[in-house]
This record gives C-alpha cells, sequence and structure tokens, in this order.
C-alpha cells in the first residue's frame, strides 16, 4: 500500500507538471516568438528545442539512452515513427503554420532560426521528419533576406564536419541555393565560405527539389 501511494503522487506530480508546460510554458514561448522586437524573438526561438523536450519528452531518449540517428533509439524502432503524442503533433503543425507559412517574411525567418535550435540539441531524426520539409521550401523563399538568413544560418549544419553533411536534401537545397547565387551576392559568399559537403555521385539536385515540393 505504500508502494502505491508513492507510486500515485509521483504519477499526480508529473501530470502536474505536464498541465503547466501545456498550459503555461509552451503559450508563453508561442507569444514570444511571435513578438513584435526582433531581440525578444530570437532569444525564444534559442529555446525551442528545450521546450520541445519539456512539452514532449518522447521524442527525446531517456538519460543513458544512444539517440535515434546514433543507435536507432528514441523510443521507437529505427523505421518506425517517431512516437509523437497527439498534442506534440498539433505544436508542430502550429509551429510549420505560424512562421513557415507565415506571410511575413520575419515569421519565415523565425521558423529556420527554430530549426537552427532543433538541429543543435535535439536527436537528428525529430528535426528530419517533423521540421525539414518546410525547412527545405524555405530555401527558395522569394524574399531574398530570409534566403540569406537560410544560408547563415545552415552553413555551419551543412560544412563537411556539420550536423547536416550527410543530409542529401539539405545539402540539396544549399546547392540549389548556390547554383542560383550564380557566384554573385552575399547568399553564394556564406555557402561557399562553409564550405558545404559534397553530394554523394550520382544526386540530382533539380529532381530531389521537385520530391520536396510534392510532400508540402
Amino acid at each position: 500500500p505504500r508502494a502505491s501511494t508513492s507510486e500515485a503522487a509521483i504519477a499526480d506530480a508529473a501530470k502536474a507538471r505536464t498541465e503547466l508546460i501545456w498550459s503555461i510554458l509552451v503559450p508563453l514561448f508561442l507569444r514570444l516568438c511571435g513578438d513584435c522586437a526582433a531581440e525578444v524573438r530570437d532569444e525564444a526561438v534559442r529555446a525551442t528545442a528545450k521546450v520541445l523536450r519539456a512539452a514532449a519528452p518522447e521524442l527525446f531518449p531517456a538519460p543513458g539512452v544512444a539517440a535515434a540517428d546514433d543507435e536507432g533509439s528514441s523510443g521507437c524502432s529505427p523505421d518506425g515513427d517517431l512516437p509523437a503524442m497527439p498534442e506534440t503533433m498539433r505544436l508542430v503543425r502550429h509551429l510549420v503554420r505560424a512562421h513557415a507559412l507565415a506571410k511575413s517574411f520575419r515569421g519565415r525567418m523565425t521558423y529556420i532560426r527554430m530549426c537552427d535550435a532543433i538541429i543543435r540539441e535535439a536527436p537528428q531524426r525529430v528535426f528530419a521528419e517533423l521540421f525539414m520539409k518546410p525547412l527545405l521550401l524555405l530555401s527558395g523563399d522569394r524574399v531574398k533576406n530570409v534566403r540569406l538568413c537560410w544560408a547563415t544560418t545552415m552553413a555551419p549544419h551543412v560544412r563537411r564536419s556539420g550536423r547536416l553533411g550527410g543530409s542529401v536534401a539539405v545539402l540539396c537545397a544549399a546547392h540549389r541555393m548556390l547554383q542560383a547565387a550564380a557566384n554573385t551576392g552575399e547568399v553564394c559568399r556564406v555557402l561557399k565560405s562553409a564550405p558545404l559537403a559534397a553530394l554523394p555521385e550520382g544526386v540530382d539536385i533539380d529532381a530531389s527539389a521537385s520530391l520536396e515540393g510534392g510532400t508540402g
């Protein structure tokens, strides 16, 4: 009986913590990410992975367990879907709609910086399966400042030793940007100075672009 009482207390505490995260932390984070002041937005997006870890711990390996991209373990099989809860997927969809698909170019730049935090601090599969596709589309954004933000933010990750140096989809997007820049402009300078990781032999960057666009 004493053990069951202790377990119930732990369960109640965990439930209360989860409710606080979703009722206070997540709404505050979303509000700050849309703040009119750039300094506030920038500070908020740096916490993206931390907020995601607090709100969706199922996406992150338990302490002492290897991340999915290292050992194929994040609470699911390496070939299975990420074990995201419905509320987690609603949060992801909100971030995409509110930022990656925002009418304001500042909102789209905010999404790029969110992805930077996720790439740095979350398991690679979290980025690849939940956040990558909208980011790829932003590499061809109509606004120059968004493309420059993409190049500047992703450059450390797509270099040979970067976290995404083995991601063909992201590398293709970066190489397309470099090709479109035609050796001129700031985007070209940033990507050339990375330098970009080489694409695998036989990869067609234009074919990759059509696949990315088709997945939404």
